[in-house]
């Protein structure tokens, strides 16, 4: 049976006690599900439907110049951006081949039952991977993720039996209505309100929400409100798109995204039976936490794929593009960029499949392990473990948001650049990858939220003692003060690797403790704290699953032992150089100037004991063997 493990514990496990999941490991099948829906977008994402779909309905168009009630700007918010109906067409067309269901057990027209977190993660990669996927990826990623799941994860058997196959086969879109104008990542200041009817048949929604996503489509919107405006009752609620009283604004002129649809959702009493309340009164705000937990994830899997998009032209353009009569590949600076992406998409690519497949382990199967249920009980004590279970890896999801979406902005910035003038243009794709990427540092809860998220979860659990940090706070001590050597186990060609990860660790540890002592409980709200503490999580959660899936890939003589090494090595190299400037900041700021002194004995000490390497010569191999392969190649 699978160690039950908690959110954040990968600091205080020795490096290599636990095998973890890699994209290696993926069946075979699996592969073949992701090589389909990657070519189905391909085929019909192309140069000329992208252009449908940012080109206004002419019909409409006509329309509304005809009528004397709208004047120019109208006209133009209202019909150059998106084509709707182009969207729908191909999102149609996603639903017919099984894209839109990728989530739901196949008993509601999904592709199986109880889809894995491994598998979704790795369609989501591949989709993001194509050309134009920008085009319809955002409609499907939020229709798949926070259209779909508060319902599959907190609906009835009553309410998915009338929705669930709608939105699992296209016939349906789904959207996520929880911003407001007052309410962004304050998702508890929402103002919109519900109150039961007279005759207790139906809830009555008053308020206005914004920035949703799909809204010029959407059939079902999963809105949420305050119970009689109490603050303690926010629940969430399933409203149909043609209920009167609902209306949506104009698609809002955006600087990236631009083929998607976001708009402003307007509820003026409308009338929602009390039939459509997803889950229980005052659920609504847990529901709404638990979905994003997961759609961070997502979202950093969307970043990946992307990101590695981006590499893989980079590589191309390096060879394509030729100055001083040589291709631009050969120049140093050139290699340099390519490495440092590919060495992040690295890095990223095994932080979340490692997780994922973490999931997955704590997973149980309902049907082998629960008897004497009907085969709908069965389902809903899976999915009420599967919430507990995302909820529970809370630290990694916010870790993998942030870091996964600021790599992505670095990699489509550094694509822009190799591109020179023609990634400025944005008929281009790089231009648009750029564009578009900062949305994702922003949505799914902003990048500085959830290192809030991350670090007050971290600090929580430690509270709690579900993190012994109190009990590992000795090892550090003696691993400081070299009276004890670190406890790895990998592959002995990363042994000093992975002592210096150990030693990282320890680090944190030693800092957070310092910052537990000075500040006690206003460490909770102490962002300046959140920020370092986040960033260092986030910096050793990544590298250390880099470094553990090269060692088991080296075990399992995977193909390119030679470039995930070096890749590796570099990885923890420059993860010492930002752990120790984090630590550092934390540790002046957490005590007294008379004890500055020691502390940086104390690190430099540690610092002595780390690796160190030639990362310029390292880069240069990185690169020179990728522009061999002429791909990222894992």
């Amino acid at each position: 049976m699978t160690e039950s493990r908690h959110g954040g514990d990968f600091i205080v496990r020795p490096v290599g006690q636990d095998p973890i999941f890699t994209i290696e490991q993926i069946s075979e099948e699996d592969r073949e599900m992701a090589k389909f829906a990657q070519e189905f977008i391909k085929k019909k994402l192309t140069q000329k439907t992208y252009k449908k779909i940012m080109m206004p309905n002419e019909t409409r168009l006509k329309q509304a110049c005809q009528d004397p009630e709208w004047n120019a700007l109208k006209v133009k918010r209202a019909f150059t951006r998106p084509n709707i109906e182009e969207i729908v067409k191909l999102l149609h067309e996603a639903g017919e081949n099984g894209l839109m269901g990728v989530d739901v057990p196949e008993k509601y027209g999904g592709l199986m039952e109880n889809p894995s977190e491994v598998f979704k993660d790795l369609i989501s990669k591949h989709m993001a991977q194509t050309p134009f996927s920008d085009a319809i990826g955002v409609a499907l990623m939020c229709h798949r993720g926070i259209g779909i799941h508060p319902l599959l994860w907190y609906g009835n058997k009553d309410q998915k039996d009338r929705y669930l196959e709608k939105l699992a086969t296209g016939e349906w879109f789904g959207a996520y209505a929880l911003t407001e104008p007052q309410a962004g990542s304050d998702a508890e200041s929402l103002k919109t309100k519900a109150v039961l009817s007279e005759d207790g048949k139906t809830y009555i929604l008053n308020g206005t929400k914004q920035f949703i996503t799909n809204a010029g489509f959407a059939d079902l919107y999963t809105v949420f409100a305050k119970v009689d405006g109490d603050d303690k009752k926010i629940t969430a609620f399933l409203v149909e798109a043609d209920s009167k009283g609902l209306s949506t604004g104009f698609d809002e002129e955006k600087l990236g995204m631009h083929s998607s649809s976001t708009r402003t959702v307007t509820l003026e009493n409308v009338r929602v039976p009390k039939e459509n309340q997803l889950g229980k009164i005052g659920q609504g705000f847990k529901i709404a936490l638990v979905v994003l937990t997961k759609g961070r994830k997502t979202l950093a899997t969307a970043c990946l794929g992307s990101s590695i998009k981006c590499v893989n032209d980079m590589i191309a353009r390096g060879f394509d593009r030729e100055q001083f009569g040589v291709p631009i590949a050969y120049f140093g600076a050139i290699q340099n960029k390519i490495a440092k992406c590919a060495i992040q998409a690295y890095a990223l690519e095994s932080a979340i499949f490692r997780l994922s497949g973490l999931i997955d382990e704590h997973i149980k199967d309902p049907y082998s392990e629960e008897n004497g249920y009907s085969e709908d009980e069965k389902q809903s004590l899976y999915y009420k473990q599967v919430t507990k279970i995302q909820e529970k890896f809370t630290i990694e999801g916010c870790l993998l948001k942030f870091s996964g979406s600021e790599i992505q902005g670095n990699i489509v910035n550094h694509n822009v650049q190799l591109h020179g003038g023609e990634g400025y243009i944005t008929e281009y794709a790089p231009a648009r990858a750029y564009a578009d990427h900062k949305i994702n540092e922003i949505w799914e809860g902003s990048n500085e939220i959830n290192r809030k998220v991350a670090a007050g979860f971290f600090y929580k659990n430690a509270a709690m003692n579900l993190l012994p940090m109190r009990q590992y706070k000795m090892y550090v001590d003696y691993l400081i003060k070299g009276k004890i050597k670190p406890d790895i186990n990998v592959h002995p060609d990363l042994e000093t690797q992975a002592q210096t990860v150990e030693y990282a660790k320890a680090l944190l540890g030693y800092t957070f403790s310092q910052c537990l002592a000075r500040f006690g409980r206003e460490m909770e709200t102490d962002q300046h704290v959140h920020e370092n503490l986040a960033n260092m999580l986030s910096e050793i959660y990544l590298t250390e699953s880099a470094l553990l899936r090269t060692s088991q890939c080296l075990q399992n003589n995977e193909k390119h032992g030679q470039l995930r090494t070096n890749i590796t090595t570099h990885a923890v190299s420059e993860m010492c150089e930002k752990i120790y400037g984090w630590a550092l900041e934390l540790l002046l700021y957490a005590s007294e100037p008379a004890y500055h002194k020691e502390i940086l004995d104390d690190l430099c000490e540690l610092c002595s004991k780390t690796l160190i390497v030639n990362r310029i010569d390292l880069r240069k191999q990185i690169a020179a063997e990728i522009l061999r392969l002429k791909k990222y190649p894992f």
